[in-house]
């Protein structure tokens, strides 16, 4: 009982360090992340946290939290390595574009069928090098797959099928 006693004293003294950290954080996370979802809720962070003192670093590369000392990073996808804790906070939804030059020769898909037919430019980082799939919703009923080869690959590979109907 007094090992019991004693942990709850201490989870009651660590409370007001919950509640109001202090110190330095250290956060990395993608430019557009920053850009877009953290640069405009700073103020709003900085009012809540008043005694952190925040770091953010953002850059296109693959980061060593560990032996960078980051503290916390943001990122999309899974982790790399199965040692970090990982949470979903958001999801993010992306467009697919094509330029009017690309269209004109490559031909405006009508029917997700066609799509078979169009390649595909992905973003890859240090991180996600790897072959994956790509789903996309389109008109939100049907469900495409792409599978999309990594940045190690040279050969781009237009293989686009129907995963699901009526997907919400």
């Amino acid at each position: 009982m007094r090992l019991l006693a004693e942990l709850e004293d201490a989870e009651a003294a660590l409370k007001p360090v919950a509640d109001n950290p202090d110190g330095v954080l250290r956060v990395e996370m993608h430019g557009a992340q920053a850009r877009l979802i953290v640069l405009p809720r700073i103020q709003e962070f900085h009012r809540r946290y008043p005694r952190l003192e925040l770091i953010l670093t953002s850059g296109d590369r693959f980061v060593d939290l560990v032996g960078e000392g980051v503290d916390c990073a943001l990122r999309s996808g899974a982790p790399a390595d199965s040692s970090l804790v990982a949470r979903k906070l958001a999801e993010m939804p992306q467009t697919i574009c094509a330029s009017p030059a690309y269209l004109e020769s490559a031909g405006y898909p009508r029917h997700p069928d066609e799509l078979h037919k169009h390649q595909v430019v992905n973003f890859f980082s240090g991180n996600n090098a790897v072959d994956s799939t790509l789903d996309v919703i389109v008109d939100g009923r049907s469900r495409l797959s792409r599978s999309v080869a990594g940045s190690r690959s040279t050969m781009p590979r237009p293989m686009w099928r129907v995963l699901v109907r009526d997907a919400a």
